[in-house]
């Protein structure tokens, strides 16, 4: 899978974010998010219905737009199926909208793969390997989704010898970070250090290289005698 650098994509992630973060707390249509993101109306919607159909959002109530206007969805996060539209006088359900959406960008389709990823508890690296994003794009995005509440810190992985978090969404308070194993962490080191110091050690590469230069001859030598 092609590995997604950051930059733009990375801000798209953490500004959807912040969308579904305050959607979590403070449910709202559509006009509301415009406003309270400073978005157009086309995009409030489209980004609004992508992230419904994708499964991120639910709709947790409706609100009527008038008399004679069709009622609004108020978007918010749950597991709770959506609440279908109020019946009209006549008891059939309500007529509203169902513009056509665009395609769904990139950054929405992968905002969608991480929320069903964090279900369970992930580190990074293997919401990388899951994912198939960069580390580089991951890292802050979890940063921030964890500023805003959307994730916690649900464990922490002690097989390496320092702890690493592994986040999970729906997390309120954080684990407890577990002591290091300061003597893993010093093996650790050490065995860093006599590698760099064997990559770059000149004598060492001139003893390896004379060694394979003198064997097949050495061998030769023996074979002919």
């Amino acid at each position: 899978m092609t590995k997604l650098k950051s930059g733009p994509y990375c801000r798209g992630l953490t500004f959807l974010a912040d969308l579904v973060g305050g959607l979590k707390t403070h449910p709202a249509s559509a006009p509301t998010v415009q406003r309270r993101h400073g978005m157009s109306k086309c995009a409030a919607q489209n980004n609004l219905r992508m992230l419904l159909d994708l499964g991120v959002l639910r709709v947790v109530s409706w609100r009527r737009r008038g008399l004679q206007g069709p009622p609004m969805r108020v978007y918010g996060v749950g597991t709770e199926p959506s609440v279908p539209p109020p019946l009209t006088k006549t008891g059939k359900p309500s007529r509203v909208s169902t513009a056509r959406l665009g395609h769904t960008r990139p950054e929405l389709a992968t905002f969608a793969s991480l929320w069903r990823a964090l279900e369970t508890a992930h580190t990074v690296e293997e919401l990388a390997e899951e994912t198939g994003l960069c580390r580089g794009t991951i890292y802050p995005f979890v940063r921030h989704a964890h500023a805003v509440g959307l994730v916690g810190v649900a464990s922490w992985d002690v097989r390496k010898h320092t702890p690493v978090a592994e986040y999970r969404r729906g997390v309120t308070k954080d684990a407890p970070k577990p002591k290091a194993d300061r003597a893993a962490q010093q093996r650790a080191l050490y065995h860093r250090q006599k590698l760099r110091r064997d990559l770059y050690d000149p004598l060492l590469f001139i003893r390896g290289a004379a060694a394979n230069h003198e064997g097949p001859t050495h061998g030769a030598s023996t074979q002919a005698g």
